[in-house]
């Protein structure tokens, strides 16, 4: 047994005793830090976490709007065909790192939108609608997984004169082709109401918000009035499918 003698005013058994609690407090601590090691995750479990936590992280997607009446002063968006997707969408981007408040001609939306349909930036006008942005989850076809969704419409106004090709039916820009079709086209095409429902219903279930009270993307009307003649993936047209779903969502506004 050490031989504990008085110091600092305690004496030899009071020393064994503050030894003794030292070296409980120590091996409390040791095991406790060893414990710990073992339940922390390892570098590569801590590199799939942030993985997969990044992929569940909100796709903050911009919808471009161009829109236009027809001859019969129906309301048409234009829309391309995914090949990834397989259906129609608007014209999109990831804005996730893009200042939706630059609407200058320099910014990245001017710029984008330009670009789509090969027109000079200077000729672009890009409204961002904050109040009308849609947040969905659905399926995604590129991930391959559920994913959460934040659509921001940024309607676009070309302003001057456009050549002809941009207002028929269907037109190719950039190497994609583009069609103009109503909101009622859309949904009673199957894919794209299936993939792509929630975009087409807010767009109908605010119908004046996105048509009505806003100018349309060029100062022509489209040269189309009817996109049957079209050749649209993923449909087969039938007399029973055409009177079976009115045009309910389609906006007929008289022309002036």
């Amino acid at each position: 047994m050490t031989d504990f003698k008085n110091r600092f005013g305690l004496n030899a058994n009071e020393w064994q005793v503050v030894v003794v609690m030292l070296a409980i407090v120590a091996t409390f601590w040791l095991i406790r830090r060893a414990y710990s090691s073992l339940q922390a995750p390892t570098s590569g479990e801590l590199v799939f976490a942030i993985c997969d936590n990044a992929e569940r992280l909100d796709d903050h997607r911009g919808l471009f709007l161009f829109e236009g009446r027809d001859t019969e002063g129906i309301d048409r968006v234009l829309v391309y065909f995914d090949e990834v997707w397989e259906c129609f969408l608007l014209p999109h981007a990831n804005v996730q790192a893009w200042d939706l408040a630059d609407v200058s001609v320099e910014g990245p939306l001017t710029q984008y939108a330009g670009r789509l349909i090969g027109v000079s930036p200077e000729q672009i006008d890009v409204t961002p609608l904050r109040s009308l942005a849609l947040r969905s989850t659905k399926f995604s076809e590129f991930y391959k997984r559920e994913k959460s969704y934040t659509f921001d419409f940024l309607h676009v106004i070309v302003r001057g004169s456009v050549r002809q090709e941009l207002l028929k039916p269907s037109f190719v820009a950039g190497g994609r082709e583009y069609r103009w079709m109503s909101i009622a086209e859309l949904l009673r095409h199957k894919p794209t109401n299936a993939k792509n429902k929630d975009v087409l219903h807010h767009l109908e279930g605010h119908v004046a918000e996105f048509f009505l009270q806003l100018p349309d993307s060029f100062t022509t009307r489209l040269i189309t009035s009817d996109s049957s003649g079209l050749d649209i993936p993923g449909t087969r047209k039938s007399e029973n499918d055409e009177e079976s779903h009115a045009d309910k969502s389609t906006v007929v506004r008289e022309a002036n």
